[in-house]
């Protein structure tokens, strides 16, 4: 099987201007703050249930992005990739859901795609941007980070601790649920995020 692969799928936005765009993302990000799961999950559980809501939350932050038409496939198709290190049938399923429930981002057409740590580097194509969907070891981490970086690409990671070891935005789980950004990376990968949806969030400076 190659090592990517790709689908299409749920409408967030079909205005023609990416402020407005902007603006309901940022009433869907609003509406998506859920209430937090149980402490007492296992860690597998826990993993899994990040996981989850990352996937309801990641296209909306990728919304909330400004300027993410910029980083628009050849294709004109905002590209969605999800990177696993191991476990590709889970990625594979988290895409598929992807691509079921968002067909859109702002106006332009969404293209999920999967791929493996070790084929990110070769691609043909420079995604818009990037989710983690499984726990990476630290250095399978720091090459995805460098990569995002370089590129200048948004890197999600639902999983705790990843937003502080760099990934550009990620979930703070407490009472309820919200988008979390680190401060240093957006700047470094020169990705600026929609002012009003700051303030609803937390940030790692």
């Amino acid at each position: 099987m190659p090592e990517d692969s790709s689908g299409a799928g749920y409408t967030m936005s079909s205005r023609s201007r990416p402020r407005r765009g902007r603006c309901r993302a940022l009433l869907a990000l609003l509406v998506c703050l859920l209430v937090a799961p149980p402490a007492n999950l296992v860690a597998d559980q826990r993993e899994a249930v990040r996981s989850g809501i990352g996937l309801k939350i990641f296209p909306r932050v990728v919304a909330v992005e400004v300027g993410v038409a910029e980083k628009l496939a050849e294709s004109n198709r905002l590209e969605i990739l999800l990177v696993f290190a191991r476990d590709r049938e889970a990625a594979e399923r988290f895409r598929e859901r992807l691509a079921s429930e968002v067909k859109q981002i702002q106006r332009w057409p969404v293209l999920a795609a999967v791929t493996s740590v070790d084929a990110l580097e070769t691609r043909e194509r420079i995604p818009a941007a990037m989710m983690i969907v499984e726990p990476l070891e630290a250095a399978e981490f720091d090459g995805v980070l460098s990569f995002a970086l370089r590129e200048g690409r948004m890197l999600f990671s639902p999983f705790v601790g990843d937003v502080e070891r760099g990934a550009m935005a990620g979930l703070d789980i407490g009472v309820r649920v919200a988008p979390y950004f680190n401060a240093a990376s957006l700047s470094k990968a020169s990705i600026t995020i929609d002012a009003k949806v700051l303030e609803v969030s937390r940030v790692y400076e």
